[in-house]
């Protein structure tokens, strides 16, 4: 599963979905402190009422779900941008316990656009794939 993410307001809302359902968990801390402060600066930088097709800036993908889903969205977003899987500028991988990982990938796809991709993954495998 995806969840397209191009502005704070889009953010919020998903996190209002995710207290529903995820109450104490601990993705809901990290997710609203570190994709939160990612997602500010695309819309500091480019403007939060910007097309996400269109337009300068970029924008965020959540994955999650099955293993092979991910891989197959994330092959998806990285065909539709032309790009490697090895071609991004900056990742970081946060293992919150035994079972929880969340990867943060950020291509640029040009000098002024620009897709993170957030992997989570809750089967306790290897951080890397």
């Amino acid at each position: 599963m995806k969840k397209v993410i191009g502005t704070e307001k889009a953010l919020e809302k998903w996190f209002k979905q995710l207290q529903g359902q995820m109450a104490g968990h601990p993705l809901l801390e990290f997710v609203q402190t570190r994709l939160r402060a990612d997602i500010r600066v695309f819309d500091d930088c480019y403007g939060e009422n910007r097309n996400l097709e269109t337009e300068l800036g970029g924008y965020m993908v959540i994955l999650y779900g099955s293993s092979k889903e991910i891989k197959t969205e994330y092959k998806e977003i990285l065909k539709y941008h032309n790009l490697k899987e090895q071609d991004y500028e900056y990742m970081d991988n946060q293992r919150l316990n035994d079972f929880l990982t969340v990867s943060i990938r950020l291509f640029l796809c040009s000098s002024d656009y620009a897709v993170e991709i957030v992997i989570i993954k809750e089967d306790g495998g290897n951080q890397n794939e």
